[in-house]
């Protein structure tokens, strides 16, 4: 569950091993909070879409795969992003 080495691989699965840590936990924050508000924004759709099927059609599902596309640029040698067929 914890992992003290994670803002270091992190880092080198984003190629930025040769930043300096401040600038690594700074970018890691951002999107990590990025990732977070999406997230919980999506939950709420979701919900919202649970009661009232009709709602955002398949927009919830377009969402979530184009944010995970996104994270891929960001994280481009992330070994688990890699188990993702992006079309």
């Amino acid at each position: 569950m914890f992992n003290f080495k994670h803002l270091k691989i992190a880092s080198s699965y984003a190629n930025l091993s040769n930043k300096s840590t401040l600038y690594q936990y700074c970018w890691h924050f951002v999107i990590s909070m990025k990732q977070a508000v999406f997230l919980a924004v999506l939950a709420i759709f979701s919900i919202v879409h649970a009661v009232v099927p009709w709602a955002f059609d398949f927009k919830l599902l377009e969402w979530r795969i184009q944010e995970l596309k996104n994270l891929k640029d960001s994280l481009p040698n992330d070994p688990q992003l890699d188990k993702v067929d992006f079309k």
